[in-house]
């Protein structure tokens, strides 16, 4: 899994906070969110995926209270799925999972954390670079 360095920790902090201003319906928010997804990192992910996750958690997030300690919890995963290019099957399924288990505590219906976790999946078909070899199973 990628580590952060300093500054990409102030990016995800400033993602978290893009998420809660998503949460309040700040008109601005999406924008600014789909702007710091595609800059959090140097792996480069196409526009349309950051677009396609943006909307998926602006539609998640809308309306519901995110408290501080829930946004910075959310941006770290989102971080992983938009850096790294390297993960297993497996590992993106548990961030997957890990994120929808974090959306689903902060009250998103499941059909909208199922829409997040595909636009992960999703962004992940297309950076990654962990092509499964003869020693992996199943």
């Amino acid at each position: 899994m990628p580590q952060p360095n300093g500054e990409q920790e102030n990016k995800i902090v400033d993602l978290g906070r893009d998420l809660q201003n998503v949460s309040r319906g700040d008109a601005t928010a999406v924008g600014e969110l789909r702007d710091d997804l595609g800059g959090l990192s140097s792996v480069v992910v196409p526009t349309d995926r950051v677009g396609a996750l943006s909307s998926a958690l602006a539609n998640a997030l809308r309306g519901k209270m995110l408290a501080d300690d829930m946004s910075a919890r959310l941006a770290r995963p989102l971080f992983i799925a938009l850096a790294a290019d390297g993960l297993s099957e497996r590992q993106v399924e548990a961030l997957r999972q890990d994120l929808k288990a974090m959306l689903t505590e902060a009250q998103v219906a499941s059909p909208e954390a199922q829409a997040v976790a595909d636009a992960v999946r999703d962004v992940q078909q297309d950076i990654g670079t962990n092509e499964k070899r003869w020693w992996h199973r199943g």
